[in-house]
């Protein structure tokens, strides 16, 4: 899982003791608050995917279209994600219960791997 993705010449992360989204463009020396994470829930995973930056939570999939300094729910997270990962085309996502789901629509529907 993890908290921290690039963005062209930007590093973007979630800081839990602040609960907001963080970006530096000093390769990590520095880091300024790009966007506050209150109703998002439990962030969980940041992950970048087709030119968006995809955060897994809690209460559901997020995604920002500009760099994270705006957030739009995508998918109600009925399954209970824990985990979300890029693979090229695809999304992949873990559940608490270890079960496999990806999605090739930039997460808005997701179908169960067998």
């Amino acid at each position: 899982m993890s908290l921290i993705v690039s963005d062209g010449s930007e590093m973007i992360r979630y800081n839990p003791s602040t609960a907001s989204i963080e970006a530096s463009n000093s390769r990590g020396l520095s880091w300024s608050m790009r966007y506050r994470c209150s109703g998002m829930g439990n962030v969980r995973a940041l992950t970048k995917h087709k030119g968006e930056i995809i955060l897994c939570s809690d209460q559901g999939i997020y995604f920002s279209w500009n760099s994270g300094k705006a957030w739009s729910k995508r998918n109600s997270s009925e399954r209970n994600f824990v985990d979300i990962q890029d693979m090229g085309s695809e999304l992949i996502a873990t559940t608490s219960d270890g079960h496999i789901y990806a999605s090739s629509s930039g997460g808005f529907s997701w179908f169960k791997r067998r």
